[in-house]
């Protein structure tokens, strides 16, 4: 099981928040790789936030990360997947994953607004304790866990606490001061 850490918590509550400071107001990665930077180290972190029932945690104590749909972040999450084999949380990094083996992971970045590829997504994990992450307009408003947004040229996040609940996740109160919370989504 994944423990909060208070003095790590702090510290990155800290980091977190300063995070937020940073400029991001292209939308793409091509256009500002920065924003897709910094929200690649935000997942990096909701990880240590967020508690996943023991059963469904590797024995390793690995967690895997799928991105489906369009994926903005290059290299950078397998940057992070390495700096985080010396931590407790240890992410491996799965890319082009279809909405049906989404269930297989921890964490699921959705990357396409269009279509009905969230809706299927949705729809493979709905019970399972997966972290469904996104940063289309009103994604957390259709059931995604955490959703990016920019705000005053800043990335910013929203948390639908049902969405994660009913996931069987538990979101830390540290983390959830620092989001804009959100209400709705499939279930409500």
């Amino acid at each position: 099981m994944i423990l909060f850490n208070t003095r790590r918590s702090i510290l990155i509550i800290t980091a977190l928040f300063f995070m937020q400071f940073a400029a991001a107001p292209p939308s793409s990665a091509q256009e500002n790789p920065r924003e897709y930077a910094i929200k690649a180290a935000f997942i990096y972190n909701f990880v240590k936030f967020v508690r996943w029932p023991e059963s469904a945690i590797q024995p390793s104590g690995a967690l895997t990360l799928c991105v489906t749909g369009a994926d903005p972040f290059g290299p950078l999450l397998e940057k992070l997947a390495e700096k985080s084999r010396a931590t407790e949380n240890k992410l491996t990094v799965r890319r082009g994953i279809g909405p049906e083996d989404a269930a297989q992971c921890h964490i699921v970045f959705v990357g396409d607004p269009d279509g009905d590829r969230l809706e299927r997504v949705l729809d493979a994990v709905k019970g399972k304790p997966v972290l469904t992450v996104g940063d289309a307009p009103e994604f957390a408003h259709k059931g995604v866990a955490i959703n990016f947004f920019i705000q005053d040229n800043k990335v910013r996040f929203e948390i639908n606490v049902g969405a994660a609940r009913r996931s069987g996740l538990a979101v830390s109160s540290e983390l959830l001061n620092l989001a804009r919370i959100v209400e709705g989504g499939p279930g409500k």
